[in-house]
């Protein structure tokens, strides 16, 4: 059993946790793995094909698929 902290919620609706995801530009069918830290998002996503299809590696071994990291910056005079 995890800690409750005030204000914090036990748990998130589907609805919730997709726009999330989406408030940050993925589509949630796409991800793979999502992370947020202190530099900022961090996401794994499939690479698709201009058809839609996911894109299988070369080897078979698995999808092809990209890193993509949204920096948090701070405002300038902060």
């Amino acid at each position: 059993m995890s800690k409750v902290i005030d204000g914090v919620p036990e748990s998130l609706t589907r609805e919730q946790f997709t726009q999330i995801i989406r408030s940050f530009g993925f589509e949630p069918t796409r991800l793979k793995e999502l992370r947020l830290d202190a530099t900022g998002v961090h996401a794994v996503v499939f690479d698709f094909r201009e058809d839609g299809t996911r894109h299988l590696l070369k080897d078979g071994s698995g999808y092809a698929k990209n890193e993509v990291h949204i920096p948090l910056i701070d405002p300038e005079g902060a």
